[in-house]
């Protein structure tokens, strides 16, 4: 048992082919298990983790390897990030759970079409391209695009949840809708080329970093027809080290704080 803490779960830091097995990760106020930088094939097995700040999180590790984890009720159940590509290479399958439901963890999905209802989790393509997500209703359904090329968000509502782009090229995100989000709503890092046409992003809270549109270190990105507006936080649209990207013809209004900030960029 891990559970009651003020600070975290279980925290791997600087370590390799460890393993936790069987275990209740549960009511810390930070990480419910944390896999942090410059771990290697770290393994979760049959574990349960709930009631935690974050549930499972995993960054700037390689190999990691995850089986039969239940999450449910922590405020971000599961999260995965990292600096290179290898640091999303993990081997995690639909038997991890989330929130009842599976986590689709896909490496190499060329051509993966998602459309219509579906019982899922949580969403990551890593190193894919030609990838589709049309008319979905993703309620607490968080998604992931890493070294992920020439695919498509179409019509998905997202609530509750965020969509996440890391090092990913030529996709194209369309009459989308982002609402109730309690963090950054959609987040393009080290990710250049892209196009954000027709959403309307709104009543959004940023609980931590404070800004609901969020690009950083990403070039040459077009934001084109959008509606962004009732947004809490410190900065609404928010560019850092982010040149050459363009805004055209979007409704930026009525959001708490700066309603459009750039740090280095243009």
């Amino acid at each position: 048992l891990a559970r009651n803490s003020s600070q975290h779960g279980i925290w791997f830091q600087g370590n390799s082919y460890g393993t936790v097995t069987d275990c209740i990760i549960s009511n810390n106020w930070g990480f419910g298990f944390y896999i942090g930088s410059y771990n290697s094939n770290i393994a979760a097995v049959n574990n349960t983790i709930y009631g935690n700040g974050d549930g499972f999180r995993i960054t700037n590790s390689v190999e990691c390897f995850l089986r039969n984890n239940i999450m449910y009720d922590n405020v971000d159940n599961f999260k995965v990030g990292g600096e290179t590509i290898e640091k999303y290479r993990h081997d995690i399958n639909t038997s991890n759970i989330v929130d009842g439901k599976p986590i689709y963890y896909l490496v190499g999905a060329d051509g993966y079409v998602l459309e219509g209802a579906v019982n899922i989790g949580y969403i990551a393509f890593i190193s894919s391209t030609n990838v589709t997500l049309r008319n979905l209703d993703l309620h607490g359904i968080s998604v992931m695009l890493a070294d992920t090329t020439n695919s498509t968000i179409e019509n998905v509502n997202f609530s509750n949840n965020h969509l996440y782009l890391w090092g990913s090229s030529y996709n194209n995100i369309t009459n989308c809708v982002f609402y109730n989000i309690f963090a950054t709503a959609l987040f393009l890092s080290w990710s250049d080329n892209n196009t954000i046409a027709g959403c309307d992003i709104h009543h959004n809270t940023q609980l931590w970093c404070g800004r609901t549109l969020h690009l950083y270190e990403s070039e040459n990105n077009l934001i084109i027809n959008c509606d962004i507006n009732d947004n809490g936080g410190e900065n609404t649209v928010a560019f850092r080290y982010s040149p050459h990207n363009q805004v055209i013809n979007c409704n930026i209004y009525n959001n708490t704080g700066g309603g459009f900030v750039l740090s280095y960029s243009s």
